[in-house]
């Protein structure tokens, strides 16, 4: 029998440093408890994960910036749109990782006791069934299917209104049909080397065989009454300094007029941008707010300025709606203006909206001066966006969302070994 006294977990985990970093908080709780994590994921987060007192491997990848950048010199920093029929023809010939790089993530979970991964490494959830050991999904957004929100996803619309039910749900499987049609071509042989099944499509949208952990705060998106009991919304995942830093910024806060501006894209901040160059730089002078220093870093090279001085400092945050960033502006109190690009950013943007913490969201590729102006200026003037910033902060410090995470991990880990002591190699939710 696995003694749940010490176990040996695999994290396999991708993505840009909010899909990876929160992660690193929980596997430091199943450090400090005594357990053993192997972290595989991209060089880019080596020392925050061996911080944590994980074992790294490098997954080998191409570093997430390098893509992020290419990404942004196509589409000319997302300010005019792409030709999304090309792409995803492209995407669909071109998906999926190669034989050996699939043989190689099996060799990674083997020895593991339970394997733990985020949504950007959906193999990891195949190459745990053919180790025979159980898995548990790791996201920081939402991802499965509901009749209560659609795919975060697409047009802006279709997050600031209620959609109907059809809708909502048509638009996640009509994603997951295009995507298991193209990850056939790999899942079938390989899943034949491991001797499984190769999933259907529901099994591969959904996943059932692994519960899943989801790192935002039911105050921002409820839980869905329609996902499986297997299906959990924890909070935020964020360390306890950044909490304690995040409630004495809280304190501090007087609720005079905003004056100074935080400006962060985060890893959508490559290079020369035309948006921040003629469009918001030159607004903030015109309405005379201070940039504080440090602001729109992409944290290539050199030492990056502590963000949680950043946000103690700022009265109004501007950034990209990222599920991550938009909660830890939130956690500080910080008024938001929201300026998404793409992705999951426009239904993290839309569910700040609708909870009355920023203005109007305005689609990159719609900004201009004056649809800018305005939103800074309804920030300015309307002292209840300050207010309602500084009572969410308040809230969201009360979740603690790693810590219930990390107790959950353990609780599903432990209920994983008695199952397996049983000749069973699933998890009881």
């Amino acid at each position: 029998m696995i003694s749940p006294a010490r176990l040996r977990f695999c994290m396999v985990a991708g993505g840009t440093r909010g899909d990876v970093e929160p992660l690193t908080e929980i596997v430091r709780g199943l450090t400090e408890a005594g357990h053993s994590v192997r972290f595989v994921t991209d060089a880019l987060y080596r020392d925050s994960i061996e911080q944590c007192g994980a074992e790294w491997v490098d997954n080998g990848g191409p570093d997430p910036r390098t893509i992020i950048a290419a990404e942004a010199a196509g589409s000319k920093q997302w300010t005019r749109p792409p030709n999304r029929l090309r792409r995803l023809i492209y995407g669909w010939k071109h998906m999926g990782p190669s034989l050996d790089a699939l043989r190689w993530v099996s060799a990674q979970v083997q020895g593991s006791d339970v394997v733990l991964y985020n949504p950007m490494c959906s193999p990891a959830y195949i190459a745990a069934q053919g180790a025979g050991v159980p898995a548990i999904l790791l996201s920081v957004s939402t991802r499965q299917p509901s009749r209560d929100h659609s795919k975060p996803v697409g047009p802006i619309f279709q997050h600031r209104h209620r959609m109907p039910a059809a809708y909502n749900l048509a638009v996640p499987w009509l994603f997951g049909v295009f995507d298991w049609t193209a990850d056939r071509k790999w899942l079938r042989p390989w899943c034949a080397e491991l001797g499984i099944p190769s999933p259907g499509l529901h099994e591969w949208v959904v996943q059932p065989r692994a519960p899943g952990l989801f790192g935002f705060s039911p105050h921002l998106l409820p839980r869905p009454s329609d996902w499986p009991a297997n299906r959990e919304v924890t909070g935020f995942w964020f360390s306890e300094e950044t909490r304690r830093r995040a409630a004495a910024a809280l304190e501090r806060r007087s609720g005079q007029a905003p004056r100074k501006v935080y400006l962060y894209f985060g890893s959508n901040a490559v290079g020369e941008d035309p948006v921040i160059r003629d469009v918001i730089q030159p607004v903030l002078q015109e309405l005379k707010l201070e940039l504080i220093e440090g602001s729109h870093g992409s944290g290539e090279g050199g030492k990056r300025a502590d963000y949680r001085d950043l946000l103690s400092e700022a009265d109004i945050v501007i950034h990209h709606g990222g599920v991550g960033t938009s909660g830890l502006v939130a956690q500080f109190g910080c008024a938001h203006v929201i300026v998404p690009a793409f992705g999951e950013q426009r239904f993290w943007a839309a569910r700040m909206e609708l909870a009355g913490l920023c203005p109007r969201v305005i689609p990159r590729m719609e900004l201009d001066r004056d649809g800018f102006r305005a939103a800074m200026q309804a920030v300015m003037r309307d002292a209840g966006f300050a207010t309602r910033a500084r009572n969410f902060g308040k809230l969201l410090l009360s979740e603690n969302g790693t810590g219930k995470a990390t107790r959950r991990v353990l609780e599903m880990a432990a209920s994983a070994c008695a199952d397996r002591s049983k000749g069973s190699n699933g998890i009881r939710a």
